[in-house]
């Protein structure tokens, strides 16, 4: 059950309060795992959220900010490629999660 399903009076929205900041703290960890390479904790994170809908939402607003500071072109061309190749594996089936590949220039 989560805030939105208790009686207001019932002190809901301190509860809703707590389950966004819990929301929030989740979507910043799940947002550095991803950076890290880490599908293992990011898979952990998703697995054990209390409110998935809610943490998803919180990951896009954390991603929409982000992106605000992003290279137009660098993310236009970005996106082109993300359209052309489809999706990458599976989450989860990196044999390394954590290790990051070196930029090569």
């Amino acid at each position: 059950m989560t805030a939105r399903d208790r009686d207001p009076a019932g002190g809901a929205a301190d509860d809703l309060a707590c389950d966004t900041a819990a929301s929030w703290a989740e979507a910043i960890d799940l947002f550095r795992a991803a950076h890290r390479g880490d599908q293992l904790a990011g898979r952990m994170i998703l697995d054990t959220t209390g409110d998935l809908r809610q943490l998803t939402e919180m990951l896009l607003q954390l991603v929409e900010v982000h992106l605000l500071d992003a290279d137009d072109d660098a993310l236009a061309r970005f996106v082109t490629a993300a359209a052309r190749c489809g999706p990458p594996p599976r989450y989860g089936s990196r044999p390394f999660a954590g290790h990051r590949p070196r930029r090569v220039p």
